[in-house]
Formats: structure tokens, sequence, C-alpha cells
């Protein structure tokens, strides 16, 4: 992932371009994955508004190669520790120089790359929501190989590949850690599929430096994870960033086409 990361106010930002600085890289090992959202996590990398971040993320239970076709079996990262990284597994936290809380993190997505594998499933989420569903039995779990821009399963069935972060979000508000899994005012679990290349995301700032973290990339998703996952896997990314002024409490998206796929009537003003 390659995104660009800047400071200023929210409404200037939507007409100036993002002055581009350094480039950094993240990769996924001990000191820079996580599975939680907390305040007090120590920064992984230090960053400046403006710069542009590159972002390699491990799949989002943590699995560190394809799990095998037959036995569904595949090694997870070593040094996770399972008491704290209860969540996806994600890279950061990145701190930004110079943001503020009051400030909103400007999230410029340039560019995404999915790895060669996924998996998506139906089976594990709300008993209910599965009723609904009409599902019944148990899991069912499928592995994809991602090539030349396709998603194949193994009995042959494709789909285009259309990559994504599910998970982009700042230090929530407050001191107390927060599961990954919950979207709120600060991102989290957002798992958009419209949030691909080209899209802003603006994330309101409660804590010094932002502490922005990103993972769960998705190779592919219809509009929503109704199954309970979709055709996740590892990838890399081309960061993008940014900050203005916002609402303290309100988060929003800008899209080529126009409308904030976040549903909101003011395209950059969304109350998740």
């Amino acid at each position: 992932m390659i995104i660009v990361v800047a400071k200023g106010d929210l409404l200037k930002c939507l007409e100036d371009e993002v002055v581009v600085m350094s480039e950094y890289s993240i990769h996924p090992e001990k000191g820079t994955l996580h599975g939680v959202l907390d305040s007090s996590l120590k920064p992984a990398l230090h960053i400046k508004s403006g710069d542009i971040l590159h972002v390699e993320t491990l799949e989002a239970d943590w699995r560190i190669s394809k799990p095998d076709p037959v036995t569904l079996q595949a090694p997870f990262f070593p040094e996770r520790d399972l008491k704290r990284d209860v969540g996806h597994a994600l890279c950061g936290p990145v701190y930004v120089e110079g943001v503020l809380p009051g400030d909103s993190l400007r999230i410029d997505i340039l560019a995404l790359e999915p790895g060669d594998w996924g998996w998506s499933s139906v089976g594990i989420s709300n008993s209910d929501h599965l009723d609904r569903l009409g599902f019944r039995g148990e899991e069912y779990f499928r592995v994809w190989t991602v090539r030349d821009g396709i998603c194949e399963d193994a009995d042959g069935f494709r789909t285009p590949a259309d990559p994504f972060p599910g998970v982009l979000a700042v230090a929530p508000k407050g001191d107390d850690p927060v599961r990954t899994h919950i979207p709120g005012p600060h991102g989290g679990n957002l798992d958009c599929k419209e949030l691909r290349a080209g899209v802003t995301v603006y994330l309101p700032v409660s804590h010094p430096g932002a502490l922005f973290s990103v993972g769960d990339g998705h190779a592919a998703q219809g509009d929503g994870e109704s199954g309970g996952a979709s055709k996740v896997g590892d990838g890399d990314a081309h960061p993008f960033g940014g900050s203005g002024t916002v609402r303290p409490d309100r988060a929003g998206c800008r899209h080529p086409s126009g409308p904030d796929p976040f549903g909101s009537r003011h395209r950059i003003r969304q109350n998740l």
C-alpha cells in the first residue's frame, strides 16, 4: 500500500495538493505488528506531514503463508502477543509529526497491490446474521489464488481483484485499548470496498501524532462482508496521508466519483 499523510485545514486540503517530502517503508515484523488500537503503543515509525509511506501487510488473521488447499492449515506469525494482539494484524502505529488532537489525518491512497493468495469464509459471524443469510452447518472456508488481476478458487470460480485495506485507523479517543474489529470515528474495521487507490480518507485525531495503523488487506469484496469474511490476504500498498481540521467527532472520505462511500449527506462529513 502507498499512502501520503499531511496536515492542514480539511476544507483547504480539498483544493490544495499535498506537498510530498520523504518516502518510508514498513514491513510486517515484531516491532511493527499489533492487534489492538491503543494510544500507549510505541510508534513503529515517525514521519512528517506529506511523506509517502509504503506498507506491506500480513493477512488479517496473522497467517504468514497460503493455507494448504486440503488441510486448510498454515503457519501463523510466531511472535504475536496472544494476550494483547487479539484483533487484525495491523502495521504501525505511525506517528505523524505536528499532528495534534483536534486535527484530522488525511490519508491519500495512491496504489494497492494484493499478494498472490487469499481466503474467504462463511459461518463464523453472528448466528442471527447467518440465519438471515439462510446459512447452516460448519464454517465454509475457501482458499484463493490471486494472479493477473483475477481471484480464483480451487473449483475454478473466478472474480476480478479490486484491492482495498479493510482497516484504517488512528488511536481511538481515551486511554483504553479498543478492538480492531469495531469501527468508529477513529476508523477501524471499515471493510468498505470503495476505499481503493485514488480515494482520500479523513480521520479525526485524538492523540498527538495520530498513531496511524493499517491492515486487513482485501483482494476483493462485495458490498460488505455479508458472509463473515471476504477474500483477504497479504499484500503491498502504497500509502497516503494528510491531516486537516474537521469536526473532531467525524470521519469522512473523498471519492473520485463524488459521493462519500460512507453514505453521508455531505461527502466529507460522516458520523460513523
